[in-house]
């Protein structure tokens, strides 16, 4: 999976996102529909350039201040309560 640059795992049941630390060079993620409660681990992911979490139970955002590439991050219908360094990611266009 090291070498994986999109994945889509979207409509499962996947309640976090420790698997994704081997994944160093994904450019696109998506995991619509699942039952992710926090972005730990995304940070770490250095080379997101799209994210989508839309339909999770997403509940903070926080950790992603280091992801210099996202440009688009979609959170749509998540329960959020608190957003952390969102606005320090420069090339995000779209959220």
């Amino acid at each position: 999976m090291t070498n994986l640059k999109i994945i889509d795992l979207s409509f499962n049941k996947i309640n976090g996102l420790d698997f994704l630390k081997h994944c160093q060079k994904l450019e696109i993620l998506k995991l619509e529909k699942n039952l992710i409660t926090s972005t730990d681990g995304l940070g770490k992911l250095l080379n997101l350039v799209e994210v989508d979490l839309s339909f999770n139970m997403l509940e903070k955002i926080q950790g992603l201040h280091d992801l210099k590439k996202l440009e688009k991050l979609t959170l749509v219908n998540n329960v959020i309560q608190q957003m952390k360094d969102i606005q320090r990611i420069e090339e995000l266009t779209s959220l």
